[in-house]
């Protein structure tokens, strides 16, 4: 019988789901973010649908052109969702 280190079930970032995530929550296309990071459409599509992974450098890259730091590539999608709501558009709470 084989000893199995014990495994901790950590959560999975998927890099692609993040890169799309991003570049649609900036209205661009694939064509636009590759443009203006300097990779092909076509990596960049292989990198949303996780076929490929990114080098570092590639991450720098889509960083730069997406206005983020690298970091944020490692972070899970619901931590970026933020719901942003005008102060006149707001419920009123009344504590009187």
């Amino acid at each position: 019988m084989k000893n199995q280190p014990d495994q901790i079930d950590e959560p999975t970032i998927n890099v692609g789901q993040q890169i799309r995530f991003m570049r649609e929550r900036r209205n661009l296309t694939q064509g636009e973010l590759a443009k203006s990071s300097g990779l092909s459409r076509n990596t960049l599509s292989l990198l949303e649908r996780g076929k490929t992974s990114p080098t570092v450098s590639t991450l720098k890259r889509l960083a730069g052109a997406l206005g983020v730091d690298i970091n944020a590539f490692f972070n899970s999608i619901d931590d970026q969702m933020v719901i942003h709501t005008k102060n006149s558009r707001r419920p009123k709470l009344d504590l009187a």
